[in-house]
């Protein structure tokens, strides 16, 4: 299986921006879905993947992170 940098670089290219948060958003997505067993509809994004990511790094703030995902 291909990684979630790996993944995402192959969609976006390596691009100057920051990916990171993206990055971690996707394998937080995959987990939530594919190891926990949740469905799509039961994952709400502010609440369990954003608010996942901004504690990973806690130097960025909350609407930084979801700048960078979005």
């Amino acid at each position: 299986m291909r990684t979630a940098n790996s993944l995402v670089r192959s969609i976006f290219g390596f691009s100057g921006s920051d990916i990171i948060s993206l990055v971690r958003s996707a394998e937080i997505a995959y987990d939530l879905m594919f190891e926990q067993g949740r469905s799509r509809n039961s994952i709400m994004v502010t609440k369990d993947i954003y608010s996942v990511v901004v504690r990973s790094y806690r130097e960025k703030s909350y609407s930084s992170v979801v700048w960078q995902i979005e």
